[in-house]
């Protein structure tokens, strides 16, 4: 164990190292981990400085041994927990820029929340996750199951996602096990919210909301008790710079000309290619809605136009 622990230790200080940290630089908290040596000054020094005397040899050998151990479990939990982080973005996969649905529905559930966000996760009480859209719409009874569906994903590391639409629909009747409610929320902002109303409810919100890496969770919908909704959410993923929203770019030549290669795929005979292109022109971020808007689209097919459209209601005119 001890062997081991030191050369997990050796490794990291050489990592360090060629980041440009050297084994020696107390200014990192790593540095001392470099050899059972420096682990060994370390602890005599903080025991030194606590009681105001050297430590004994046979106690400073076993706080050794339960430094290097403990350190060394903590490089497993941390290198577990970075695993079932990516397992779980593979699962997901990312989100690029579009649209994506996000839906639950439930019977009665004791006024628990059932929600489901961009990146699949779930409250407690939603039983099940469904691959296909919900069929929403009509009497909710009281014995359903709670299950919800998401087309989202995680935001790509470095990027940003800049909401700009949410249609939203739904119902929030309640039943005799208690409170009906639907909720739309994306971060701190509610976008909607309903209870005790079994009238169907909806309508679209415009606006710019910035989403980053690690907040896709407060993206979600909720209802309890015989209660539906569903968000439709529009938005594109770009560059940090484009939380601004007075940030602008030129739009080049080269953007132009493959911009004009994507458009000519949303015609390809492939159904999968033509998503693709679609997906591609929304990523390329507002400065492709400067170019769409610019475009002569009678001569599109009627689909690509319905595409074209649909690209732009994601980037609102400024």
């Amino acid at each position: 164990m001890l062997r081991s622990s030191l050369s997990l230790c050796t490794a990291l200080v050489v990592a360090l190292s060629m980041q440009g940290i050297g084994a020696g630089e107390e200014a990192s908290p790593f540095a001392p981990f470099g050899s059972r040596e420096g682990v060994r000054r370390k602890i005599a020094g903080a025991y030194l400085k606590e009681m105001g005397e050297e430590m004994a040899v046979e106690d400073l050998d076993r706080a050794v041994e339960a430094a290097l151990r403990s350190f060394e479990q903590s490089l497993n939990q941390e290198a577990r927990r970075v695993a079932e982080d990516v397992k779980a973005r593979r699962a997901v996969g990312e989100f690029h820029g579009g649209r994506f649905v996000l839906q639950v529905r439930s019977g009665a559930g004791g006024g628990n929340p059932n929600r489901i966000s961009m990146i699949r996760k779930t409250s407690n009480y939603v039983d099940e996750v469904r691959r296909e859209p919900l069929n929403l719409g009509g009497q909710i009874g009281i014995d359903e199951s709670s299950q919800g569906f998401s087309s989202g994903g995680y935001i790509p590391k470095g990027r940003i996602l800049v909401i700009t639409k949410i249609v939203y629909r739904g119902s929030a009747a309640g039943d005799s096990n208690g409170h009906g409610e639907m909720i739309v929320k994306a971060g701190r902002t509610e976008i909607f919210s309903a209870r005790d109303n079994s009238e169907a409810q909806s309508d679209t919100w415009r606006g710019r909301l910035v989403v980053r890496p690690g907040e896709e969770d407060g993206v979600f919908v909720e209802v309890a008790n015989s209660s539906e909704c569903e968000a439709v959410v529009h938005g594109f993923v770009a560059r940090e710079e484009w939380a601004d929203p007075e940030h602008k770019e030129t739009l080049t030549e080269e953007s132009k000309a493959v911009f004009r290669k994507l458009l000519d795929r949303l015609d390809d005979d492939d159904a999968t290619k033509r998503d693709e292109a679609q997906t591609a022109l929304t990523g390329a971020g507002p400065p492709v809605a400067e170019f769409l808007r610019g475009l002569d689209t009678s001569k599109l097919s009627a689909e690509a136009r319905s595409r074209v459209a649909e690209v732009l209601e994601t980037f609102p005119e400024r």
